[in-house]
């Protein structure tokens, strides 16, 4: 799902939203905050190594830079770039560390991470799937296409929030 920030995860039924001057379609994520704390929290939960993209979504969510984390982790920039565009394997402790990182920020006592952590990865999980059928609360969608000026009359979607009840 790269409207996520990676393509490992799958939402199920999720509301789409069809322009109606161009027919373009695009989704709307209801509770959007909501939504991303589980799809950061069943990222963690993964029986395997972490691709670029959970990385990137991980490091996104906790907020800090690239440069940040290389630096908190002991490696360069170009070693978490590299793991963040699949050009190289992340190393299984850094790995754990980001999902340490994440899982804190969510809240979870560290008894809890170590338990959970130390499970993996005959105790995690396969993928992540959300159902967006649970949330409900404000959200977000691309209301309309907005035209722009031009020759090419380009068109761009506007993120809004919305009240889903």
């Amino acid at each position: 799902m790269t409207e996520l920030g990676t393509d490992s995860v799958v939402l199920l039924n999720t509301p789409e939203i069809i322009c109606q001057d161009c027919g373009e379609r695009s989704l709307e994520i209801p509770n959007y905050n909501a939504v991303m704390r589980q799809v950061t929290e069943q990222l963690c939960l993964l029986g395997r190594l972490l691709n670029g993209g959970e990385l990137l979504t991980l490091r996104l969510a906790l907020g800090i830079s690239g440069q940040a984390c290389a630096k908190a982790m002991g490696v360069t920039n170009v070693t978490v770039s590299r793991w963040e565009n699949n050009a190289s394997p992340i190393s299984a402790p850094a790995d754990r560390l980001i999902r340490t990182w994440t899982l804190g920020n969510l809240g979870y006592q560290t008894t809890k991470v170590v338990e959970l952590l130390g499970s993996l990865p005959e105790g995690g999980i396969g993928s992540v799937a959300i159902d967006l059928s649970h949330f409900r609360g404000t959200g977000f969608r691309y209301e309309s296409c907005q035209r722009f000026g031009g020759a090419g009359e380009s068109r761009a979607w506007m993120m809004v929030n919305i009240d889903v009840r």
